[in-house]
């Protein structure tokens, strides 16, 4: 959630109010509720659009940048929070733009990467990315483990079909992965292109946004297609073309 907002003061007035993505269960959970959805991405996508027939009003989609698409229509753009008014129960907006009697403030600002039971992979210390895994993929040290939905910001359904057929050559052997030190060195220099000044640490490493998302299925495309075919295709791996 954003840090700068005084969100413990909140809950502690209104216990319950404030739900991150992650704990959505059920759309008539939010009927008849006054609903702010800070974040635009996917998850603010299907969720907003899932529980639109059931809330009262417009739902305020918060972002620091306009959404150029909205995923029903009883949703409205307002921009990032400013400040929270726990008296009015509302909040005030950057654009001098405020809300009161808000129900349900919902987090879709992202998640952290946390694997408890691997306590060997590496995460950052902000829990934004894996350290070790090569191919956005493939676990360094032991690369029979491969993560298949890694990236964000990204035509994400496209790319874990893309991942997937890649995956099931090389685990069946039918394409050849680097060995540890050449899965390293790779993402050495991956990590390196993505740092854009010595000292400064970018946090979206699995970010994806339009063309990086196009340039990695397409590549993946093109590994797959070298499989050894040994009497076997495969299901065939999507490929991002000018027609999308």
């Amino acid at each position: 959630m954003p840090p700068e907002l005084d969100w413990d003061f909140w809950e502690a007035a209104y216990p319950g109010s404030i739900i991150h993505s992650g704990d959505f269960r059920d759309a008539q959970d939010f009927e008849d509720k006054k609903v702010v959805i800070i974040g635009g991405g996917p998850s603010y996508f299907d969720i907003a659009k899932r529980i639109s027939p059931y809330v009262k009003g417009d739902i305020l989609i918060s972002t620091k940048k306009r959404l150029p698409m909205l995923s029903s229509p009883n949703q409205r753009n307002v921009s990032s929070p400013m400040q929270l008014l726990l008296e009015e129960r509302g909040v005030a907006f950057v654009n001098d733009e405020r809300e009161h009697n808000i129900d349900i403030i919902l987090l879709c600002t992202g998640y952290e990467y946390e694997y408890p039971f691997i306590p060997k992979l590496k995460v950052s210390k902000d829990g934004k990315s894996l350290l070790d895994v090569w191919k956005q993929m493939f676990w360094i040290q032991d690369p029979t483990l491969a993560f298949v939905g890694l990236p964000k910001m990204s035509a994400i359904f496209t790319v874990v079909e893309a991942q997937s057929a890649y995956v099931a050559r090389a685990l069946s052997g039918r394409i050849t992965i680097p060995s540890k030190p050449g899965m390293q060195n790779e993402l050495k220099q991956e990590r390196k292109a993505s740092q854009p000044a010595e000292g400064v640490v970018v946090n979206g490493f699995h970010d994806f946004n339009y063309p990086k998302d196009k340039k990695y299925i397409n590549q993946l495309f093109k590994a797959s297609s070298k499989a050894d075919k040994e009497g076997r295709v495969g299901k065939q791996p999507p490929r991002f073309d000018a027609g999308w």
